[in-house]
């Protein structure tokens, strides 16, 4: 079978940096009290970017000697930056019609967005484990299910993952708040697991 990572250095290293950028951004302009400026920003941005991305999506085509053949595409990387930076406002969107606070008071409501986001580590590692992993006799979701889905079978199969995660990220960090040991020894085995199947795979 193919072996390449599944997000390579690039474009998924520009998704990083952007993301830090967007972080710093938001904090000064929240400081200056320029908060739904600066997403109304981001909203037009991430509009522009998906827009633009599809529709230059074509371009190399017409290209001589270029190729789509490449795993640094940039129009790839504008489109995908654009869902992004919808999604972000989205989460800001919901998260101010809920009115959620950033610390809340132990015992009160929380956010799932909030509690996704403190995981974000973890649900980038298990969503990729869940979709690409061997552990269907040797064969991944991806390897026996990819590109058979409808678009209704394919929404369906979001959600589910997409639930899973949310639950799965809420139920870590709950095993981080109140058990630590617990929590720390199962992360000293995944990693001990992990670091096994590498070298020995």
């Amino acid at each position: 079978g193919e072996r390449y990572s599944q997000f390579p250095v690039f474009p998924w290293l520009g998704f990083m940096m952007f993301g830090g950028f967007c972080a710093v951004q938001y904090l000064n302009s929240k400081e200056k009290d320029r908060e739904k400026n600066f997403v109304m920003r981001l909203a037009i941005s991430g509009f522009a970017c998906l827009v633009g991305g599809r529709l230059f999506s074509g371009v190399l085509d017409y290209i001589p000697f270029a190729s789509w053949d490449i795993r640094a595409n940039t129009f790839f990387f504008l489109e995908r930056f654009g869902i992004v930076l919808l999604l972000l406002v989205a989460c800001w969107i919901f998260a101010e019609w809920r009115k959620t606070p950033a610390r809340p008071p132990s015992g009160g409501e929380r956010s799932f967005v909030l509690d996704v986001s403190r995981e974000s580590l973890f649900v980038y590692a298990a969503h990729l484990m869940t979709i690409y992993g061997l552990f269907l006799s040797g064969k991944s979701f991806s390897g026996i299910y990819g590109g058979t889905f409808g678009i209704v079978a394919c929404s369906a199969a979001t959600l589910v993952l997409t639930g899973s995660m949310i639950l799965a990220a809420k139920t870590w960090g709950w095993l981080k708040l109140r058990h630590v040991p617990l929590a720390r020894g199962f992360s000293f085995a995944t990693a001990f697991v992990f670091l096994y199947l590498f070298v020995t795979q």
